[in-house]
């Protein structure tokens, strides 16, 4: 599941690699999901859901083993979609080890990015945290999670390496908060 379509380039890549796989994309704006169609060939595969991404959970049926959260206006998530009841929808969309990717920027301040992490920990036990300048990108589960190393190394067109470090980690499950 993939809340917020964007251009909906993760779903189409997710679907190159995992052709065998069915993506559920939430758009709230109708034309959204026309210019993801129109303009950046939007796989014919992925079933678009016109819907508020917190309204779809309160009513989804579905159970998800991922679910990423994209969702912006304009430079931020809605707020309703930051709370503790919003991320415990998410859970119960999951399946018991499934995880939740979210992308969070850094912006106006890191001191809201460790608000962000606080309430996902509200609900998840395990959480990572990989930093770039101007964004954020946390994945949490029940379960443990382990990345490795070379987790990004399929970013080939990107030195993202350069970029991330271990001091850029902010949270894992045997360090705390190291902004």
């Amino acid at each position: 599941l993939i809340l917020g379509a964007g251009g909906s380039t993760a779903a189409n890549k997710i679907l190159i690699d995992f052709p065998m796989i069915n993506i559920d994309t939430v758009e709230i704006d109708e034309k959204i999901i026309q210019v993801s169609k129109d303009k950046f060939y939007a796989n014919s595969k992925i079933n678009f859901i016109i819907s508020d991404a917190r309204n779809y959970l309160n009513k989804n049926k579905k159970v998800y083993d991922v679910i990423m959260l994209d969702c912006y206006n304009s430079l931020n998530i809605p707020f309703h979609l930051l709370t503790r009841e919003f991320f415990q929808l998410t859970k119960k969309s999951l399946h018991q080890d499934g995880i939740i990717i979210a992308n969070f920027l850094n912006l106006p301040s890191k001191d809201d990015l460790k608000k962000q992490i606080g309430t996902v920990l509200t609900t998840y036990k395990s959480l990572k945290v990989a930093a770039h300048s101007y964004n954020s990108v946390v994945v949490a589960s029940n379960r443990s999670l382990h990345i490795q190393k070379n987790y990004f190394s399929f970013l080939k067109e990107i030195p993202f390496e350069k970029y991330l470090k271990d001091s850029d980690i902010y949270y894992t499950d045997l360090k705390p908060y190291a902004l």
